[in-house]
């Protein structure tokens, strides 16, 4: 995914991410995606959750920031089909960490 140039402390440029969406937002026809940059530098945060189970399909342990959920255009996707799924210890933990940033949870 190309997040472009970032400001702040966003993340930026081209990198992995993973899509958070919900089915029924995915189905939805406005080109948007729902997702969480990853970084492969662990600053021991308890909200970055570790993603590097092997179906994840990243070549390096990487860290979910689940306090960038973003929305994206689906024309920032570098590829065409996913990387991988995250396991499903992941995707509890980022569930967990979701519901804590998103205050209507």
């Amino acid at each position: 995914m190309d997040f472009g140039t970032p400001i702040g402390h966003e993340q930026g440029g081209v990198r992995p991410a993973v899509v958070v969406g919900s089915a029924t937002h995915c189905r939805f026809p406005i080109d948007m995606a729902l997702v969480v940059p990853l970084t492969t530098r662990d600053r021991g945060l308890d909200h970055h959750v570790r993603i590097s189970s092997a179906a994840s399909g990243v070549p390096l342990p990487s860290w979910a920031r689940t306090e960038e959920i973003t929305a994206v255009s689906t024309r920032r996707f570098t590829q065409t089909a996913p990387m991988g799924t995250a396991s499903p210890e992941e995707v509890r933990d980022l569930s967990d960490w979701l519901r804590e940033m998103v205050a209507f949870a």
